[in-house]
């Protein structure tokens, strides 16, 4: 009926769909500007337009009906937790510089380990703090240890928790 109700529904499908084909596909399937959207208004002489510069960047995209069943196998098991680390993912694969791709992966990795609360105690006078959420290290490490199993802990711990994820 008119663009903005049929953004507002399109946000609900629409990038979910594409980060998980994204996902499969390992391509950035984002839909960047358009240039020209003409207000469908039966009637009117005068008709409003949204108006956006274009932004040249072809990308066919050849998808198969594997891909597409994985796809919708991502979408039914996907959770709030997940759906947003897809989104980082496929951020991360519209990125050309490499800082940009690793900060976007980081935080898709971080999203699928999820957060916990971490308390901490003062060492000197033994004052338990109030918690604060964040990140699962722990959870991080079993899920990089899928990848790189002969990695320890306390190697995960200092160089990549530590060193990479903080420089």
């Amino acid at each position: 009926e008119n663009y903005r109700s049929a953004h507002i529904k399109a946000q609900s499908v629409v990038p979910p769909a594409l980060d998980a084909l994204s996902f499969t596909t390992g391509t950035p399937l984002f839909i960047l500007t358009w240039d020209f959207v003409l207000k469908s208004e039966a009637g009117k002489a005068t008709r409003r337009a949204l108006w956006a510069e274009p932004h040249v960047e072809p990308a066919t995209v050849q998808v198969t009906t594997k891909e597409f069943a994985e796809a919708q196998k991502i979408l039914n098991t996907t959770d709030e937790q997940s759906s947003l680390g897809l989104c980082w993912h496929r951020y991360a694969l519209h990125r050309n510089l490499t800082l940009e791709k690793f900060v976007f992966q980081w935080l898709a990795f971080e999203r699928l380990a999820g957060d916990k609360d971490i308390r901490t105690v003062c060492p000197k006078c033994k004052y338990e703090n109030p918690p604060h959420r964040s990140s699962d290290r722990k959870k991080a490490y079993e899920l990089y240890k899928r990848v790189e199993p002969e990695m320890s802990l306390t190697d995960f711990t200092k160089k990549i928790w530590g060193a990479s994820r903080n420089k």
